[in-house]
This record gives C-alpha cells, structure tokens and sequence, in this order.
C-alpha cells in the first residue's frame, strides 16, 4: 500500500480493505492474504490513474474513486473501475472531466462537486445548479468544490478548496458557511477540506496544511490537531471512525490512528 493514502473504505461483510492511492486503487483480500491492485494497467481508467483524490462508499453499496478530471465507479461483475457518468440527460454546463466528487444523500439527491460548483440530481431527475455569488453571503462558499459529508441530521456538508465549508439544511434556501480565520486558532486549522465524521459530541474535519478540526456541538468552538500533537501530517485525507472510539486518518505519510478521548496517535 502506498504511503499517499487519499480515502478508504472496509467491506465489513467481507473484511476487505479499500485503499485510494496515487497509482490507483489498493484492496486487502484476507480469504488471499494479499492485495489486489488496480490501476493503469490492470483495471483502472488510464486517463484517471496517478490521479486519485478520495473514495465513497454510497449507501446502495457503489463504491465511488473521485479523481482530478473525473469519477470512477467499481464494476463487479468486470473486477474493475470504470468512468462514472449520470443517468439520464445531463445538465447545461457540466462536464465529465471537471468532476471531482459525488454523494447520494437520504432525500434521494445525488450531489456533483465540480470546478465550475454544485449539481444536484433529485428523485424526480430535475438538476439545479448551485454556484458562488459575492452578493449573496448564503451562497456556495467557492465554486472549486472537493467532498461531501451527510451528518445524522440530514444536513449536507460542502466543502471547498479555498473557501471553508458549506452546510445545506433540508428546507432552507442557500447555505451556512463554516471557514478558516486567519490568526484565530479556535477557527478551522484551514480552508481547504478533505474530510468529515461524525460522532456523538463532535464532528471531525480532515483538512490540508491544517491538520484535524474538531467542532464541539455542544458550545460550537473548534479544536485543531497537527504535528504538535503528534499526527504525522498535517493533511488528511480521510476520517473514519473505528469500533472502539477511534478515528483512522488517511495522511501524506500513511495512516495514523487517534484517540479522541486523549489527543494520543499511533
């Protein structure tokens, strides 16, 4: 597996283990006791290979590899990932190769990250479209758009590259935004996001540079978490919360595992 770990996922029903790499997609097989690697060469699209950015696991069970210049989805039956377009006729101004991220959420939307903002498919097929607008404080954050995360409430959670986050709730018009402050070190460590989770004090968001931010949802204030406190890096790709408590983290310099209740890493 390579140090670059950008997402992961576990089949718990078969004990698999998902890894998003930079050549790629690594998988643990345990019935093999080895992995089983796509990429290039063998089961991965060439022109999304050494481009990895993330994986999701989406509640029907598609396995999901966002990509700088598009999506990737697992095709079983093929035992490999293939390009990922949406069904249907596709909107006014989105593009395949400007994908960066997806999410099907419990209302029956399926979300698009692109470089050009939003796009939302809803049950029905309709898309709307939702971008930046300097005038409107309760609009998208930026329009250069990198994950998804759907809290227990419903509520999505966009993050963005430059711009902190935004968070759409279920019947209210635009969105709330969550961003980095400079000199203000109870704000987000940073503006650029890679990851969420969610447990039951507390979200937790995986950012780039500024280490893990911690937002309490009781009083609201934001704890971060970097090399000080003994992460390996400061960028996270993932955060996947454990049986036991802890949180995996998906790093630049592999995968650390921390205990919420301490700050300890190992």
């Amino acid at each position: 597996l390579d140090n670059v770990v950008r997402g992961f996922c576990v089949a718990e029903e078969k004990g698999e283990f998902w890894g998003a790499t930079l050549q790629g997609v690594s998988r643990w097989i345990p019935r093999s006791g080895g992995y089983r690697r796509y990429t290039a060469d063998d089961g991965f699209p060439k022109n999304l290979a050494a481009r990895v950015r993330g994986m999701y696991r989406a509640p029907d069970g598609r396995l999901f590899v966002f990509c700088f210049g598009g999506l990737a989805v697992y095709d079983g039956a093929q035992d490999r990932f293939v390009p990922y377009v949406p069904p249907g006729e596709l909107p006014e101004g989105y593009r395949s190769d400007r994908t960066l991220a997806l999410h099907l959420d419990r209302w029956g939307n399926e979300w698009i990250a692109t470089e050009d903002g939003v796009f939302r498919r809803d049950s029905q097929g309709k898309w709307t479209r939702f971008v930046h607008d300097d005038g409107d404080p309760r609009s998208l954050a930026s329009n250069y758009i990198t994950r998804f995360f759907e809290d227990r409430e419903g509520r999505v959670w966009i993050s963005s590259e430059s711009a902190g986050v935004s968070i759409w709730t279920p019947g209210l018009d635009g969105f709330d935004t969550l961003a980095h402050r400079m000199g203000d070190p109870e704000s987000l460590g940073s503006n650029n996001l890679f990851a969420f989770a969610e447990t039951d004090d507390a979200f937790w968001l995986g950012t780039q540079g500024g280490g893990l931010s911690r937002l309490d949802k009781g009083t609201g204030k934001i704890r971060n978490y970097g090399f000080r406190e003994g992460l390996p890096n400061e960028t996270i790709y993932a955060v996947l919360p454990g049986a036991e408590g802890e949180l995996w983290l998906s790093t630049n310099n592999g995968v650390a595992r921390f205990n919420p209740r301490d700050g300890a890493v190992r």
